[in-house]
């Protein structure tokens, strides 16, 4: 079904969250029927003429508020391309379909913003998310996300504020088989207590060799909580391609950058983080073909790259790495634990400032090739 078909939306269920009279939110239903020849590609914006739009790229729907804006999202049917203006839009979450390719005005000029108030705190257990699709919803085929900044508006949210248990706020949380995200900043993400994956990939459990998932130029700045800021990962047992490069995770003390498993022939490369507890898990789940590399990792406060499970980790290749540790971080920058597997760390730079903590720990059951690899106890010039 076309667009133009799906925009037509009752009285009933519509009228309300419009905050607008029944004929006025009619007469915006027939106006936007008629927008453009692509039913799947439509323009949103901020318009200044309090006109509705028709969707074309010329006359772009009006998204200038939040009730607005959430009804026109929840009429845009699969498949669809959907351009976003420059400005600030206001929504309680949008619900992602099948085949969506969102796509802003870039990073800095684009925000998705969570309204205040969307995460109360009458509901323990409770979760908010700005743009979201979940497993148990089922996985798309594929999905896309692009040059943007999702704002989870932490300050503004009753149960952030009086730091209750069971709560979290969510920037991009996907299930698909297939994903590309890039250029998107996430602010004010948050979980308590629980480990938390504020924008993720979730892929499906399928080992067919031909997934695969796409993270680059992401941010997720200051994050609050355990967290693994920005990751893509199978608990399934399946296996994705991809990458996650060119990535920023800033001033996160209590969790890790990036994870968290289910990698086949993928990379983790360019990336920076800076005053993060963990620049690099490698989870429970298993991993093959894996090459970490030309990532700067400064102020890491606990361990640089963390192996946290018992998963199958085979042939992870770690080189041309800086590994810069926090004064205070008494873990070794490399520790594999007891995990099983093969790995090849060479050509990284280690800078260890507390000289009781190690640089480097093998483990005991795994198969390591360590080599040319400069090791300091301070930056240059430090």
């Amino acid at each position: 079904m076309s667009l133009k078909a799906r925009l037509k939306f009752d009285r009933a269920s519509r009228g309300i969250a419009m905050r607008v009279g029944v004929f006025a939110a009619l007469a915006w239903c027939l106006q936007a029927a008629c927008f453009g020849a692509d039913a799947n590609d439509l323009w949103i914006s901020l318009r200044p003429d309090g006109r509705s739009g028709t969707g074309a790229r010329s006359d772009p729907f009006d998204g200038g508020n939040q009730p607005r804006l959430d009804a026109l999202l929840k009429a845009v049917p699969p498949n669809a391309t959907i351009h976003f203006a420059a400005g600030t839009f206001l929504t309680t979450g949008i619900q992602a379909k099948e085949g969506w390719r969102i796509a802003g005005a870039g990073k800095d000029s684009t925000i998705i913003k969570l309204i205040d108030g969307a995460l109360l705190d009458i509901t323990p257990g409770c979760e908010c998310c700005v743009i979201s699709h979940f497993d148990f919803q089922g996985f798309f085929k594929y999905f896309a996300l692009k040059d943007l900044t999702i704002d989870c508006n932490r300050w503004n949210q009753p149960a952030f504020k009086k730091n209750l248990k069971g709560y979290s706020l969510d920037a991009w949380i996907i299930a698909a088989k297939n994903a590309k995200i890039e250029n998107v900043r996430a602010m004010g993400t948050w979980a308590n207590p629980g480990e938390g994956f504020p924008c993720h990939i979730y892929h499906d459990g399928s080992k067919s060799g031909g997934d695969r998932i796409e993270i680059s130029g992401c941010e997720n700045l200051n994050p609050v909580g355990y967290l693994t800021a920005i990751s893509a990962f199978d608990q399934l047992g399946g296996t994705f391609s991809g990458f996650i490069r060119n990535c920023l995770v800033t001033d996160h003390p209590r969790g890790s950058a990036f994870g968290s498993g289910g990698w086949r022939n993928f990379d983790v490369s360019h990336n920076v983080t800076r005053n993060v507890a963990i620049p690099l898990v490698i989870d429970t789940h298993n991993y093959y073909d894996v090459r970490i590399f030309e990532n700067r990792f400064y102020n890491c406060g606990a361990w640089g790259v963390l192996f946290n499970g018992a998963g199958v980790y085979e042939n992870i290749s770690i080189h041309h790495n800086i590994f810069e540790m926090a004064d205070t971080a008494t873990g070794p920058c490399l520790n594999p634990g007891r995990s099983k597997g093969t790995i090849t760390v060479y050509r990284n730079t280690f800078i260890q400032k507390n000289v009781a903590a190690p640089v480097l720990v093998k483990g005991p059951n795994m198969k390591a090739s360590v080599r040319e690899n400069t090791v300091r106890r301070r930056m240059k010039g430090g």
